[in-house]
């Protein structure tokens, strides 16, 4: 719905400056009022489009570790990748992008960053490469906000049954591909991760967009310091990680009601 007001505004704002431009009358009055004016939607049309909403239900690490289990039983390499992909974005609580890359027309990209790929016009961005966790830990910089990122890969024992499972001879180069080696779309990617998914059993409200969600989550019910969550998220604020990612859950109320029981029977103790 954002994303549809946004063009509405665009596409009026776009139509009336051209005509403003030759002096058609009334063109510049209107894009002078569009620039003031708020749209909104009707209240009983967005409680409608609400309700349709897909449920946005956080990856667990039992989900994780299904999807890992049955990428790594296919026993094919972008089974493999798959299997590595979102264990990469589960354990270090990485956006998809920073796993897999993205592959844009040559056309848009200033500059090649180092370790571009180059293929039918479009160059490869870097996502996870294997040579960045060779030496037991993983240095980046996100995509989002160049937010530094360092990780103990050792630490996170669902990455580490992935990797392990690679053979040696195919551990060079980009994380997730295809048979080839090529890095994947996100498409690809997407619909890859889906076919795991249902053969691991996984619901398919589970997206693989929300196994960022789901680290973050299970890092806030672990009982880890909000501020480490955050930096481990690589959120620049702490609100962003509670409004956001960390998805609420029964075991949040139960902590809760825990607290408040213990504190009613130590008062009436004293």
């Amino acid at each position: 719905m954002r994303l549809a007001k946004a063009c509405v505004r665009s596409m009026l704002s776009i139509l009336l400056n051209y005509g403003a431009e030759p002096g058609l009358p009334g063109c510049l009055d209107l894009a002078q009022v569009l620039e003031r004016m708020t749209l909104r939607v009707p209240r009983d049309v967005r409680t409608a489009w609400r309700a349709k909403r897909p449920t946005k239900v956080a990856m667990t690490y039992d989900h994780a570790a299904a999807i890992v289990a049955e990428g790594l039983s296919r026993g094919t390499r972008r089974h493999r990748s798959v299997a590595l992909g979102v264990a990469a974005q589960f354990e270090f609580t990485l956006r998809q992008i920073d796993v897999i890359g993205e592959w844009e027309k040559v056309g848009r990209v200033h500059e090649l960053p180092s370790g571009a790929i180059v293929s039918h016009g479009q160059a490869w961005r870097p996502g996870l490469r294997y040579e960045d966790v060779a030496r037991g830990t993983l240095d980046l910089t996100t995509s989002k906000n160049d937010t530094k990122a360092l990780f103990d890969v050792t630490a996170y024992p669902l990455f580490m049954r992935a990797i392990d499972a690679v053979p040696e001879s195919e551990r060079r180069g980009p994380l997730v591909v295809d048979e080839e080696g090529n890095p994947v779309r996100r498409r690809y990617y997407q619909d890859l991760y889906r076919d795991v998914g249902d053969a691991a059993g996984v619901p398919r409200a589970v997206w693989n967009m929300f196994a960022r969600h789901g680290g973050v989550t299970e890092a806030h019910e672990a009982g880890a310091d909000l501020v480490d969550v955050s930096k481990h998220a690589q959120h620049s604020d702490l609100n962003t990680t509670n409004r956001h990612y960390i998805v609420p859950t029964v075991e949040t109320s139960r902590r809760v009601a825990r607290v408040r029981v213990a504190h009613r029977q130590k008062k009436n103790e004293a």
